[in-house]
C-alpha cells in the first residue's frame, strides 16, 4: 500500500478546512441578503401605509391627489459638519461662517426614482442655502413647492443640481430636530407628478402626518441614520 506523502496530507487537510469555511461564508452572505431584503420590504411597507393614510385623509377634505409615485429622501450632515459647527461656536459665537451641506442618502424601499449618491445642498450660511432642503434647514419648518417647473423662486441650484432634479414637479421637505431644536437632518418627499397640498386644512394634514412619519422613522429604522 502506497503511503501518502506529508505534502499530500497537508493538501488534503487544507481542502477539508476550506469546505466548512466556504459553507460559513456562503451562509453569512445568504443571511445578509435575506435580512437586507426584509429591511427593504419593511421600509417600503411603512412608506406605503403612510402614503395611503395621507391620501385618505386628504380625500376626506375633498383634496384629491394621487401619491403613488412619491419618493422619500433622507438628507444628512456632510463633510465635517459637526466639526465646523463646533469651531463656529467657540471662535465665532455660533455665527455660521463655513459652508455646510446636507447630502442625500438613498434608502431602498423609500424611492422609485433614484438620485445620485453625491447629491448635496448647502444649508449654511443662510445667503448661500440651496433648494427646499436649505430653506427647510433655515426655517425649521415644513416647506414645499407644488409646481417646480413653473416656480419663480430662485433656489440657487448649480448646474449639476438642476440637471439631477429637473424632472421633479413636486417637492416637500420636513426638518428632523434634536432635543435642543437643532436641525440634524431633512426628510424630503418628491415626485415627477404634480401633487396638490391644498389649502390651510390640507397643509395641516400634511404637516401632522409627515411629522409622525419623520419622527417614527429613526425609531423604527435607526440604521438609516447611522
Amino acid at each position: 500500500m502506497k503511503l501518502i506523502s506529508l505534502k499530500d496530507r497537508f493538501l488534503l487537510i487544507s481542502l477539508f478546512l476550506q469546505i466548512p469555511t466556504a459553507i460559513i461564508i456562503w451562509y453569512l452572505q445568504f443571511r445578509n441578503q435575506y435580512l437586507t431584503k426584509q429591511q427593504e420590504a419593511s421600509i417600503l411597507d411603512y412608506k406605503e401605509v403612510f402614503l395611503k393614510t395621507l391620501e385618505s385623509e386628504l380625500r376626506k377634505k375633498q383634496i384629491c391627489t394621487k401619491l403613488k409615485d412619491v419618493n422619500v429622501r433622507i438628507f444628512l450632515p456632510y463633510k465635517f459638519f459637526k466639526t465646523k459647527k463646533a469651531i463656529e461656536k467657540v471662535f465665532f459665537r455660533g455665527r455660521p461662517v463655513f459652508k455646510k451641506e446636507l447630502k442625500i442618502k438613498n434608502v431602498r424601499g423609500l424611492f422609485t426614482l433614484k438620485m445620485p449618491p453625491n447629491l448635496s445642498f448647502i444649508v449654511e450660511p443662510k445667503d448661500k442655502a440651496q433648494g427646499l432642503v436649505g430653506m427647510c434647514y433655515d426655517t425649521k419648518h415644513m416647506v414645499f413647492d407644488e409646481q417646480l417647473s413653473k416656480s419663480s423662486i430662485d433656489y440657487k441650484l448649480d448646474e449639476y443640481q438642476s440637471t439631477r432634479t429637473n424632472e421633479l414637479e413636486f417637492c416637500l421637505c420636513f426638518p428632523l430636530l434634536d432635543q435642543h431644536s437643532n436641525v440634524i437632518g431633512v426628510v424630503g418627499f418628491d415626485s415627477i407628478n404634480r401633487i396638490k397640498v391644498g389649502d390651510t386644512k390640507g397643509k395641516e394634514i400634511w404637516g401632522d402626518l409627515v411629522n409622525n412619519f419623520c419622527y417614527i422613522l429613526p425609531e423604527k429604522f435607526p440604521f438609516i441614520f447611522n
